[in-house]
């Protein structure tokens, strides 16, 4: 169960510009997301995964987070 507290305090990624829009670079795929609510949760739960529950970064697959959320 995700502790809602600390996953509130999880700051949100750095942003990067790509082709004039902002964009995350994520973790687990190695490549610039462009950024959306979705994936602003997403990468936010990759964070928690990796740094609360320490979970492995190659145990993550973004289609099983999609699925999460």
């Amino acid at each position: 169960m995700i502790n809602v507290e600390k996953f509130n305090k999880i700051n949100n990624p750095v942003t990067y510009s790509r082709r004039g829009k902002e964009s995350y670079l994520d973790p687990v795929r190695q490549q610039l997301i462009y950024v959306t609510p979705e994936e602003t949760i997403r990468q936010r739960t990759i964070q928690y995964l990796l740094q609360e529950l320490n979970v492995p970064l190659n145990m993550l697959n973004p289609v099983y987070i999609t699925v999460l959320l």
